[in-house]
C-alpha cells in the first residue's frame, strides 16, 4: 500500500518533468508546435505557456515542397 502512495505522484509528476511524454502543443491553429527554440526554416508567431514559443513553417518552404 506504501508503494502505491509513493507511486501515484511520481506518475503524475511526470508528464510534466519531460515534455516529450505529452508531445509538443499545438498552436496557431494547429499549424504550428510549441518548442523552446524554432528550426532554421521556422518562424516564431505567437507565445506559449511555460516559456515557450509558437514555432510555424515558413512560407517559402511550402512553396519548394509543392513543386
Amino acid at each position: 500500500m506504501r508503494l502505491l502512495l509513493l507511486a501515484l505522484p511520481v506518475l503524475a509528476f511526470l508528464p510534466q518533468v519531460i515534455p516529450a511524454y505529452r508531445g509538443e502543443k499545438k498552436c496557431w491553429n494547429k499549424s504550428g508546435h510549441c518548442r523552446r527554440n524554432c528550426e532554421a526554416e521556422e518562424v516564431t508567431q505567437e507565445t506559449c505557456k511555460n516559456h515557450r514559443v509558437c514555432c510555424i513553417p515558413h512560407l517559402n518552404n511550402h512553396d519548394k515542397n509543392s513543386r
